[in-house]
């Protein structure tokens, strides 16, 4: 599938992969104006957020009617990771005992992931979704993993939406992630309202969670973001099966 064709539509917006260094661009524009001029990122005086895996990445952009990039992130395929620079959330968490215990499977990390402000009630969520899952099965790949954000670098602040993380979103032994060394803090399960703690989490974490994804038992501060971050993972096996019939099974590609 060449870049240019569509991961999916709905309604009027377009999923692809970037295919040239200006919409590439763009997306890093995007990022900056997001995480940096909207959140609590530190800006870049080329008003550009990039790093150095971004040369890795195919990078997912959603457009609207007139072809503005109005959300991205970014698509790491354990293939690709393991021949150039690794996955980014190596660099916050310990990824090594889970890709040792999964040898079988092909890891996708998904990172970076925005969308616009006045886009953010409207199908583009959705529409993200559906591309990535689209890009999943197009790759045959089996597992989805990456870093989750909560805005605000005290994880005291985040007592209650952790809490009820750890409380029942922990993953099994073979599926558990701890913090890099010394970087990694203990979420600790606590007993909250679910429609209190819902509100509390971001729209990323609690679409991960509604089709079945883990987050790990520790958080990890992101200096740089102003973020506390968990670790999500989300084997293709464990996706609840009723969202197949919105966004197609796994053996089943149609992009229309």
């Amino acid at each position: 599938m060449s870049h240019e064709t569509p991961l999916a539509r709905m309604g009027d917006l377009t999923a692809k992969l970037a295919a040239t260094a200006a919409e590439r661009d763009a997306a890093f524009a995007l990022r900056h104006e997001i995480f940096c001029e909207q959140a609590s990122a530190r800006p870049n005086l080329s008003r550009r957020d990039m790093d150095l895996f971004d040369a890795d990445c195919d990078h997912l952009l959603l457009l609207s009617p007139d072809e503005e990039i109005i959300g991205t992130c970014r698509l790491l395929r354990q293939a690709v990771a393991q021949k150039a620079h690794g996955f980014y959330s190596a660099g916050e968490f310990d990824l090594a005992p889970l890709l040792a215990r999964h040898p079988q499977l092909q890891f996708l990390e998904i990172g970076r992931t925005c969308i616009g402000q006045s886009h953010r009630a409207t199908m583009a969520a959705s529409l993200m979704w559906q591309a990535i899952w689209n890009y999943v099965r197009l790759h045959k790949l089996t597992a989805m993993m990456g870093c989750a954000s909560l805005e605000g670098p005290d994880p005291a602040q985040h007592e209650t939406a952790l809490g009820f993380l750890a409380t029942h979103c922990l993953p099994p032994p073979e599926w558990t992630v701890m913090g890099a060394l010394g970087r990694g803090i203990p979420i600790q399960p606590k007993a909250v309202c679910p429609r209190q703690a819902l509100r509390l989490l971001p729209p990323l974490l609690k679409a991960y969670m509604r089709i079945g994804a883990w987050v790990g038992p520790e958080a990890v501060i992101d200096a740089d973001f102003g973020t506390t971050d968990v670790f999500v993972t989300l084997p293709i096996s464990r996706i609840n099966p009723r969202y197949f019939g919105h966004f197609g099974p796994p053996d089943q590609l149609l992009i229309s």
